[in-house]
């Protein structure tokens, strides 16, 4: 089942013609026994007494893929919905167990339980234990003395460090600075109402080891601020009023934000705009809370030594803000850093997290889906994205799905990196002009790092990367079953144009139009490797080769497997290559070059043979293909449009 010694010329014909074809894979009766052979590991002989890759020997389920060397489908993406959150029920990644409707008044999404939850316990004993002074607003003059007060503000006036304030059921019309370690307490969000006028913030917090906690804080401009001190708040509702609801700003600034919800706050005119801000160094804890129709983002960071941590919570609805931009869920930049863990991020606009210039953004064991474009966004950016990183900015991610984004599930540009672990990117979907609804799309020098994640029926490509500088590494990947995008067109594996790419351990499997399509890329490598079952493209019906090469350089290709695809296994065009030690099976084609590409077979390959040589050596087997080696021009596709 070898190339035959001589060179293949391509003939100037315009059909593909066919040599013939490869003998089935039974294999000659007059073939040694299998126990005959010595294969490599991973290999082992067949029925023909032939070394062949041992693979499954059927379809894998979600969740798992082929890979050479196992009999069993390998495990790819997700290792485990963490609590909060259930197996999809497609079988890639992860859902939510939650609410399936936004929550309202003082009541939150919390995660695993699909009913709203309330905002603190108003059953619980009030006042509470180690409370030092009250507040009622229904107190007659009889009932004041030096700690039971009419107002809140009144209370702390009095109040020393370490005091306790409690607030009774009522509303309040004011605004409070808190310039001692004092921790006000009301009685629960749903029955004590601090109220603004609008102009001014609800709390100001000055002071280290204060608190404020059991209150729905409405109209304000800025319902809590916190400068050069530390502030926990806890069980709060924050709605109305302006942007940032919450405002942490300062290095030596800090919060702690717990049982909180923030909801339809208006953007701020020429300012800041989001439901919680971190700045200039200021540190930031939001744990087991709901940030909805936040403007410009739900949790918003900048400067370098600001971090922000997002534990456990409800981050949705984005909202446009005063330009019509932005309603992302978690953006940081200028160096501000992010970590995002068992988080629901939901239909948020532009993107769910957004790390821009020099800023990172962790992001773990969460769910990002759904992120709509922008409300104004020019003509060639009208998408969202699951995940982005812009001019420097870095990801890390890790056990995350991201599902169902308009326009892009991860999107790396202008030197940004990404370095993600056994997630899933799924079905991302096509953006209005019916293109998109890619699940990775690296460009301008950026580079991505990728293992154990499946990027599984999304639109156009499940990865496409371009530009000069720009890298991806794939170990251990599934690039599976994408659809068509535009027109019916795509629907590829893999995509890379004057970018550099290697590959290690991952399968393309059920695409459209192509599993891996090289077009003057810089360079490329792939080993142990499956590309099997590519169908034509949907429209015109063309292609459904397993691998195409167009203008490029430099491809190795080592111990990998193309198998069952409806076109060419590996088609060769304008390209230097050697293939070595691998396997390819039951393609309309074997293998083709063309336009000054050349076919040579070789005892062994090391390295890349000379310029627009395709070298395979011996030990590259073609078994049950309708043609051993393609002859004539094979009808090549055009390159992706960036955008």
């Amino acid at each position: 089942m070898r190339l035959g010694r001589a060179i293949l010329a391509v003939s100037s014909a315009t059909v593909l013609a066919c040599s013939s074809a490869d003998p089935p894979a039974t294999g000659d009766p007059a073939a040694p026994p299998p126990d005959a052979v010595t294969c490599a590991e991973g290999w082992s002989a067949d029925a023909s007494g032939q070394c062949a890759p041992d693979l499954p020997s059927g379809p894998c389920a979600p969740g798992t893929m082929p890979a050479v060397g196992k009999t069993a489908c390998a495990t790819v993406g997700t290792t485990a919905c963490q609590p909060g959150f259930a197996p999809h029920a497609s079988g890639w990644g992860c859902a939510a167990v939650a609410p399936s409707v936004a929550c309202s008044g003082a009541t939150r999404e919390a995660l695993g339980q699909t009913a709203c939850a309330p905002v603190g316990d108003c059953a619980a004993p009030f006042p509470p234990a180690g409370a030092t002074h009250f507040v009622d607003a229904a107190y007659g003059a009889g009932d004041l003395d030096a700690t039971h007060f009419r107002t809140i503000s009144a209370a702390l006036s009095a109040a020393p460090a370490g005091a306790v304030i409690a607030v009774h059921d009522g509303t309040y019309a004011e605004s409070l600075t808190i310039s001692r370690g004092v921790r006000v307490v009301g009685r629960c969000a749903a029955k004590v109402t601090l109220s603004g006028n609008g102009r001014s913030p609800g709390v100001a917090v000055l002071a280290r080891g204060a608190g404020v906690s059991g209150l729905t804080l409405s109209g304000h401009a800025t319902a809590v601020g916190v400068r050069a001190a530390d502030a926990e708040i806890a069980d709060v509702v924050i709605e109305g009023g302006l942007a940032p609801a919450i405002d942490v700003d300062g290095r030596g600034a800090s919060a702690t934000v717990r049982g909180a919800v923030v909801r339809g706050v208006a953007p701020r005119t020429n300012g800041i705009s989001a439901g919680l801000f971190a700045g200039a160094g200021a540190k930031v804890t939001l744990t087991s809370s709901t940030i909805s129709g936040a403007p410009y983002a739900g949790v918003l960071g900048v400067d370098a030594g600001t971090q922000v941590d997002v534990e456990g919570s409800v981050v949705r609805d984005g909202t446009p803000d005063d330009q019509q931009m932005g309603g992302a869920g978690v953006y940081v930049f200028d160096g501000a850093a992010v970590t995002v863990t068992r988080s629901w991020l939901h239909h948020n606009r532009r993107a769910a997290v957004m790390a821009f210039a020099k800023s990172r953004a962790t992001v773990k064991d969460s769910l990002l889906d759904d992120t709509q474009p922008p409300a104004r966004a020019a003509s060639t950016e009208a998408f969202g994205h699951g995940l982005a990183a812009f001019d420097t900015g870095a990801l890390d991610v890790e056990n995350t799905t991201v599902r169902g984004n308009v326009g892009i599930g991860l999107r790396l540009t202008q030197n940004a990196t990404g370095n993600v672990r056994t997630s899933v990117v799924h079905a991302q979907q096509k953006e209005a002009s019916g293109d998109l609804g890619t699940g990775a799309y690296v460009h301008v020098s950026s580079k991505l790092t990728v293992s154990g994640t499946a990027f599984v029926e999304n639109h156009r490509t499940a990865i496409e990367a371009f530009d000069d500088g720009t890298e991806v590494d794939a170990k251990g990947c599934l690039f599976g079953f994408t659809r068509a995008s535009l027109d019916g067109k795509q629907g590829l594996g893999f995509y890379l144009q004057h970018a550099v790419a290697r590959v290690e351990g991952s399968a393309f499997t059920g695409n459209l139009h192509t599993g891996i399509y090289l077009w003057e890329a810089r360079s490329f490598s792939m080993s142990r490797s499956v590309v099997q079952g590519t169908k034509p493209q949907e429209s015109p019906a063309i292609l459904g080769h397993g691998l195409l090469v167009q203008g490029v350089p430099s491809v190795t290709v080592a111990g990998s497997v193309f198998r069952d695809n409806a076109g060419v296994g590996l088609v060769f065009s304008d390209a230097t290559a050697s293939v070595a030690s691998s396997f390819v099976a039951r393609n309309a084609v074997g293998i083709h070059a063309q336009d000054g590409s050349i076919l040579q077979e070789l005892p062994e390959v090391t390295g890349l043979p000379d310029a627009h040589a395709v070298a395979v050596d011996a030990q590259t087997r073609f078994d049950g293909n309708g043609a051993k080696v393609g002859s004539g021009v094979v009808p090549l596709a055009s390159p992706l449009e960036a955008r």
